[in-house]
């Protein structure tokens, strides 16, 4: 019966189209890009600055991004932060930390975070348990949140 069965196997089909890689089809090039872009491959490349409105605010890791801008924001219209906090706008997609409710990025309750970073001017923290791709997902959010696209800049790769 096995003898039967391998002969019936066919072969793998020829491919039909060429193999694609997911890696990068560009070198990255250490330099300022729009806060706004997702795109272009960063992952273990150093942040130095973000640059908002002509003024420029320092990091060193990805994980001070999101505390940064947030702390901008809230400068800009604290308001509009409490509200998106509060009504948890910004979140990760899994529910470990409470019931009902997404895993949230920005809080009051350092408690729900997995690596709490306190956002300066403010009585709520952020969430430093993350990777280059995520904080620059969050930021986009919330930068688009508050209408600002094209507003800030971030430096990286460069010292």
């Amino acid at each position: 019966m096995a003898e039967r069965v391998c002969k019936a196997l066919t072969a793998p089909l020829k491919r039909t189209r060429d193999y694609e890689t997911k890696a990068p089809a560009f070198e990255f090039e250490p330099g300022i890009y729009d806060m706004s872009d997702e795109s272009t491959p960063m992952e273990g490349e150093k942040p130095t600055f973000i640059r908002f409105d002509d003024k420029e605010y320092p990091v060193s890791k990805w994980k001070d991004i999101i505390p940064t801008i947030c702390e901008i924001l809230i400068n800009f219209d604290n308001k509009k932060f409490d509200e998106i906090v509060k009504n948890n706008v910004i979140h990760k997609s899994t529910s470990i930390k409470k019931e009902n409710m997404k895993d949230p990025i920005l809080t009051d309750d350092k408690n729900l975070l997995n690596q709490p970073i306190k956002i300066k001017g403010s009585n709520y923290y952020a969430e430093g348990n993350i990777s280059s791709g995520r904080a620059r997902y969050y930021s986009k959010q919330l930068i688009e949140l508050y209408d600002l696209i094209g507003w800030f800049q971030i430096a990286v790769g460069e010292n």
